[in-house]
């Protein structure tokens, strides 16, 4: 127990960016922040080393630019889902889902499409990874989507939520059984 410490910072500033790991490396990617002296989504994707404090390096980039997307990932891939390039509003949501080796810095690569295009939250239990609620191109949304982190393909429906979603979700997740 205790306080938090400064590990470092991120290449730069930013809010709403999906996060991914495995156990040695974390991953920031895209989210919404100032670039160039304006706020503008980001493409980027910032890595650290878990275990080192020191400031995050460039991993690579996603292939748009990107903020409020799913974020998974098992001990090998790195899975973002959806998000939105307008911050101020509900249109133009994405249904992309991209993928990185955390490993292995490069750009992301095309995995397949979300059910719904929409913001959302991820997680994942080291096998499968699902994506949950968010805000779509109208309304929020209470999809649940999934997913076989190894296996490239579109989402599929695996429910929905029991509640009212919101636009900005957390997620918990666990370990493969």
């Amino acid at each position: 127990t205790g306080n938090a410490s400064d590990f470092g910072d991120c290449t730069s500033a930013s809010t709403y960016g999906a996060g991914i790991s495995n156990d040695t490396y974390g991953l920031q990617c895209g989210g919404y922040g100032r670039i160039s002296g304006s706020n503008t989504n980001k493409q980027n994707i910032d890595v650290v080393t878990i275990a080192t404090a020191a400031n995050a390096t460039d991993f690579g980039d996603l292939l748009s630019l990107t903020h409020s997307a799913g974020g998974c990932s098992d001990a090998t891939r790195g899975i973002i889902a959806g998000g939105g390039p307008n911050p101020n509003g509900v249109d133009n949501r994405s249904n992309v889902i991209q993928y990185v080796t955390v490993a292995t810095p490069s750009n992301a690569t095309d995995f397949g499409d979300l059910t719904l295009a929409r913001t959302g939250s991820g997680t994942s239990n080291g096998t499968y990874g699902t994506f949950c609620g968010g805000e779509g191109e109208s309304s929020r949304s209470n999809v649940i989507d999934r997913i076989t982190i190894q296996t490239l393909g579109n989402a599929t429906d695996h429910g929905d939520l029991n509640f009212t979603p919101g636009q900005y979700g957390g997620a918990w997740s666990g370990t493969a059984s």
